[in-house]
C-alpha cells in the first residue's frame, strides 16, 4: 500500500506539472493560474504547435486528440497553456467544436512553417535508419 507521503506527493506533483490552472474570479469568468515559473518560466515548443495545428484543421479538441493519439484533455491544457504564454485566444470554443480566432489564423500560417522547418532540419541532420 503507498504511503501517506507519496500519495501526497504525487498529488501535488500533478496538479504543479499542468502549467495552468483554471481559477473562478469574482466576475464568473475564468483566469488560468501559470505555474511555469517554477520550471524555468513558460515556453512554448515545436508539440504546442503541433497540437495546435491539429486543433485548427480538426476543427475541435476531441478529433484533434484522436488524430494525435491522446486524450482530450491533454489537447485543451497544452491549447490553453499556448493561449496563456501568448496571452491571447487562440480559438472560440463553441458548442459543436471550435472556431479560430484571427490570432489563431495567424499563428497557424507561421506554425506550419515552423513545423516544415523543424522536420526538414531534423531529417536533414538525423542519421539515416
Amino acid at each position: 500500500m503507498p504511503s501517506v507521503y507519496f500519495l501526497l506527493f504525487f498529488s501535488i506533483s500533478r496538479y504543479l506539472l499542468s502549467c495552468c490552472r483554471p481559477i473562478k474570479k469574482a466576475d464568473s469568468t475564468t483566469a488560468f493560474v501559470d505555474f511555469g515559473f517554477l520550471f524555468g518560466g513558460a515556453r512554448m515548443d515545436v508539440k504546442d504547435l503541433r497540437y495546435f495545428v491539429a486543433v485548427y484543421e480538426a476543427k475541435g479538441f476531441s478529433n484533434a486528440s484522436k488524430s494525435l493519439g491522446t486524450v482530450q484533455s491533454n489537447v485543451s491544457t497544452r491549447i490553453r497553456c499556448l493561449e496563456d504564454f501568448l496571452g491571447t485566444l487562440l480559438f472560440e470554443r463553441r458548442y459543436r467544436g471550435v472556431v479560430p480566432t484571427e490570432k489563431g489564423e495567424k499563428l497557424y500560417i507561421h506554425a506550419k512553417q515552423v513545423i516544415a522547418t523543424f522536420d526538414h532540419t531534423e531529417r536533414a541532420i538525423r542519421p539515416p535508419v
